[in-house]
């Protein structure tokens, strides 16, 4: 299993490339995921945030806006899953949108800098490789969020396990 889920993340880093060339991404992470993560260097992820289990609320952050993924969201058993964000530093939140779906999901002017705001579902789109051991699936919401200062882009990432569900690896947002 272990072996499984190393190259799933080895995969995950190769797959990330074409799609966010360039950019640098601050990730909650899984701990036992981390060192396979941050190896990537295009896109460049650092695991600020790890996180051990599945038991509590993972969170990331940058100055003007914080990713929350609830533990009611850690482990998928379907194709769609809730992202939850806050703007910081007396910003506001203007709109997300799902970049799976190409569609926006909240548009407004959310300004509480101490609750964050449940979006709502963001599609997860199944990545297929074929590798040597076998055909590998990485599950990934992606999304862009603009605040009254910055427009922020980013991804969450899960790995199915033996029990049929997907387990979240890392929840990230771009490092501005």
């Amino acid at each position: 299993m272990k072996q499984f889920v190393t190259v799933a993340f080895v995969l995950l880093i190769i797959l990330l490339a074409p799609a966010a060339a360039e950019a640098a991404y601050k990730c909650a992470c899984l701990q036992s995921a981390e060192a396979s993560l941050e190896g990537s260097t295009d896109p460049k992820i650092e695991c600020s945030d790890l996180y051990s289990d599945y038991n509590k609320d993972w969170a990331v952050q940058e100055s003007q806006l914080k990713l929350y993924v609830t533990k009611s969201n850690l482990a998928q058993g379907d194709k769609d899953s809730n992202l939850s964000f806050r703007p910081r530093d007396g910003k506001c939140l203007l709109a997300v949108y799902d970049g799976n779906a190409n569609k926006a999901l909240f548009a407004g002017m959310y300004c509480d800098n101490g609750n964050e705001k449940d979006i709502g579902q963001f599609d997860m789109k199944d990545i297929k490789k074929t590798t040597p051991m076998g055909e590998v699936t990485i599950w990934q919401a992606t999304y862009k969020a603009e605040t009254t200062g910055k427009t922020y882009t980013g991804f969450a990432t899960w790995v199915p396990q033996q029990d049929g569900k997907k387990y979240l690896q890392a929840a990230c947002i771009e490092n501005k």
